[in-house]
């Protein structure tokens, strides 16, 4: 809808009204171009009365079960700021490899280091040109791992000895920095962690590059050992600390 009389004031926004929208999402990185699966979204922006140059987007994420028969929604909200740039707000839930495909680098450096997997919703999303991105995350039954040295660095939470799983909580990534507050399993034995973490600098990898303020609350942890019928993940984890 445009205002009525043109030329008489600092043009109006549209409203945009947007139903079953197709969305695929693509990520270009080294090893090629990859595509996420398609998603439909219902859609409705429309400027805000006390800040005419700000979108006020509404999304639903529609999401089909029992192959298709059965719709439910996924509801997010975002304000759009048309002249600076700058994107508040919450998303519809998202898997963390949908995720992927729209987080800033540090985010996605963040994803990979961790190698982080399960459901998650972005429950505040902020994002200024200046400024970078901010991201709070809500986790459920998620799993993360943390490389030891550099020979974990590729390796997935199978291949390392520190790593977590059916995890609920939050994590707030700020730039290189990121707050969490996450209950869970740490090898089938409960744990709490709270605290901060710091992204290393690039080519940087490890424990001895992340850097960790982290309280840990643990029971029933069994202390690793080397012995010939541990794997490899933990006998590497004990000859480190041997060193």
């Amino acid at each position: 809808r445009k205002s009525g009389k043109p030329g008489s004031g600092p043009p109006r926004l549209p409203e945009i009204r947007l139903r079953n929208m197709e969305v695929q999402q693509y990520r270009l990185n080294q090893g090629g171009r990859f595509g996420g699966s398609v998603q439909t979204f219902f859609a409705g922006a429309k400027p805000m009365a006390d800040h005419p140059e700000v979108y006020d987007l509404r999304i639903t994420r529609i999401v089909t079960a029992d192959g298709g028969e059965n719709f439910s929604g996924e509801a997010g909200r975002l304000k759009v700021d048309m002249t600076g740039g700058a994107v508040s707000g919450s998303l519809p839930a998202l898997t963390l490899e949908e995720l992927r495909f729209a987080a800033p680098p540090e985010i996605q450096r963040w994803l990979d280091i961790l190698d982080l997997s399960g459901s998650v919703r972005a429950e505040t999303v902020q994002f200024d040109p200046q400024g970078g991105m901010q991201a709070r995350l809500t986790l459920h039954r998620a799993r993360l791992s943390v490389p030891i040295d550099e020979s974990e660095a590729d390796a997935g939470s199978s291949g390392r000895y520190i790593w977590f799983s059916n995890l609920a909580g939050t994590i707030l990534f700020d730039g290189h920095q990121a707050q969490v507050e996450l209950q869970g399993q740490f090898r089938e034995s409960p744990i709490q962690l709270s605290g901060r973490m710091t992204l290393p600098e690039e080519g940087a990898s490890g424990l001895a590059g992340i850097g960790l303020e982290l309280a840990v609350s643990a029971t029933q942890v069994p202390l690793p050992r080397n012995d010939p019928d541990t794997d490899e993940a933990e006998k590497r984890f004990v000859r480190r600390w041997r060193r």
